[in-house]
C-alpha cells in the first residue's frame, strides 16, 4: 500500500494434496528436497508508476515472511527473466535455464529459494515480524508515571513487557 492505495501483489500458494501452481510449469522436485513443505509464488506484480527496488523488495518480503511463518522450507517461482537478478540478490537459485510456454508471452525462469539461506536483512525482517505478531496477541495496558504495577510479596498472575519507558523495581525500605 502507499497512501492507501494497493500498488503491488504477489500470489504465495502452500503445498497441498492438489499440488503447486509452479508445478505445471517445471519439474522443480531435483532442486527442493522432497518431503518438505513448500509454498509457489505467482502473479508477482507491480503498478509501473510505482515499480522500484524497493517496491519489489518489499513483496518479496512479505511472501518469504508468509512462507516461513507456514513453515515452508522451499519457495518456488517460475517468473519472468526480467526479474530473475533481483530474486538471486535475496537469494533465489536458478532451478533451470528459461524456456518458454504455451500461453505466456515471455520466458519462464523457474527459481528455487531455501529458506533456511535467507540473506541477513530478510531474516532481521522475519524476526522483527515474528515479535511484531507475538506482541499483537497480548493485551496492550499504559501505566502513567506513579502507577504501581506490582506489590513485592503478592502473587502475581501476569507478565509484562515494557515496549516504550522504563520502570522502576523498588523493594520494601527502598
Amino acid at each position: 500500500l502507499m497512501n492507501g492505495k494497493v500498488v503491488g501483489g504477489v500470489r504465495v500458494v502452500l503445498d497441498s494434496n492438489a499440488g503447486l501452481h509452479a508445478d505445471e510449469f517445471y519439474d522443480f522436485a531435483p532442486a527442493a528436497r522432497a518431503g518438505e513443505l513448500r509454498a509457489s509464488v505467482g502473479h508477482f506484480c507491480i503498478l509501473e508508476k510505482y515499480r522500484s527496488p524497493q517496491v519489489a523488495t518489499a513483496l518479496m518480503l512479505m511472501l518469504c515472511y508468509y512462507g516461513c511463518s507456514h513453515n515452508a522450507a522451499w519457495i518456488l517461482a517460475p517468473v519472468n527473466p526480467a526479474i530473475g537478478r533481483m530474486l538471486q540478490r535475496i537469494g533465489f537459485k536458478k532451478a533451470g535455464p528459461a524456456f518458454e510456454t504455451p500461453g505466456i508471452t515471455v520466458k519462464v525462469l523457474p527459481m528455487t529459494l531455501d529458506v533456511r539461506e535467507l540473506q541477513d536483512n530478510f531474516i532481521d525482517f522475519l524476526r522483527r515480524n515474528d515479535l511484531y505478531n507475538f506482541l499483537r496477541s497480548y493485551e496492550c495496558l499504559v501505566f502513567s508515571s506513579d502507577e504501581m504495577i506490582v506489590r513485592a510479596g503478592e502473587t502475581g498472575d501476569r507478565a509484562y513487557i515494557i515496549l516504550e519507558g522504563e520502570a522502576k523495581v523498588l523493594r520494601p525500605g527502598d
